[in-house]
């Protein structure tokens, strides 16, 4: 669950604090759901995120080789 609502507040355009907030006022209440759980969340998202984009950049390098030997 946090996850996902982490996800889509990113995905809105908040930022990682302003999304933060929002994710503890609503899991308030859960203490199986802690401040640090959340940070630890957008950490794995922020990873994941780079890993993505250092893919796809490699990715491009390589088509872009490729239309060059054309």
């Amino acid at each position: 669950d946090v996850a996902y609502d982490a996800i889509a507040l990113i995905a809105q355009g908040l930022t990682r604090e302003a999304a933060t907030a929002q994710l503890e006022q609503k899991y308030r209440d859960r203490a199986d759901v802690t401040p640090a759980d959340i940070s630890d969340c957008f950490d794995d998202i922020e990873e994941l995120t780079a890993a993505g984009a250092e893919h796809l950049a490699a990715d491009l390098n390589e088509l872009k080789a490729i239309l060059l030997q054309v």
